[in-house]
C-alpha cells in the first residue's frame, strides 16, 4: 500500500506515515521493500 501511495498517488513520506500510523523511517522502509519485491522475476 505504501508503494502505491508513493508512486501512483504521489504522497509525501510524511503523508504515508501519517496515513499508516507509523514513523517516516518505517514508511520509507516499507516503500523500499515494496520496490524490491516488485522487481523480482
Amino acid at each position: 500500500m505504501a508503494l502505491v501511495l508513493r508512486e501512483l498517488c504521489e504522497y509525501a513520506y510524511a503523508q504515508i506515515a501519517d496515513y499508516q500510523g507509523v514513523s517516516v523511517p518505517v514508511a520509507k522502509s516499507r516503500i523500499a521493500r515494496g520496490r524490491q519485491l516488485s522487481r523480482l522475476p
